[in-house]
């Protein structure tokens, strides 16, 4: 459970580079383009950084061995990395020299499904027990 924390926490540190990289890019395109997509830039932005959250959340409830966000986190990144292998195509036209650009965005499933894998494995789930256990030994001892 852990190690799965440790890849959540890495994510969400990913997720924000490229939340603040792709914002002040789309900005600075949709200035120069002119197309009036300023308001689709600032909804991605804002769902990216909810997904941060999201992913920090999970974390830290993982850590304590309570992985019920970490489905939510997960499922959100899957859909922002679809609209991105969707919109980097769309961006980048007909075939052309960064055809394979739009592999870049399924990375960033990589660690949320490594995660959730190790979450649910059965030595994970085993020691979240234990520790759920060990737990709950401490908190009767303390009353």
């Amino acid at each position: 459970m852990t190690a799965a924390s440790i890849l959540l926490f890495v994510q969400s540190g990913l997720v924000l580079l490229a939340t603040f990289y792709a914002g002040i890019i789309g900005t600075v395109v949709t200035a120069l383009d002119g197309t009036g997509r300023s308001g689709s830039v600032t909804a991605v932005t804002l769902l990216q950084l909810v997904c941060v959250g999201l992913l920090i959340a999970a974390g830290v409830l993982e850590l304590s061995g309570r992985p019920q966000l970490l489905w939510a986190a997960v499922a959100t990144q899957l859909a922002l990395a679809l609209y991105w292998v969707f919109r980097i195509d769309d961006l980048t036209g007909p075939r052309n020299e960064l055809d394979g650009f739009g592999v870049v965005p399924l990375f960033f499933v990589l660690a949320p499904l490594v995660a959730l894998g190790l979450s649910f494995a059965p030595g994970a789930r085993q020691w979240g027990e234990l520790e759920r256990q060990r737990r709950a030994g401490q908190a009767s001892l303390q009353t």
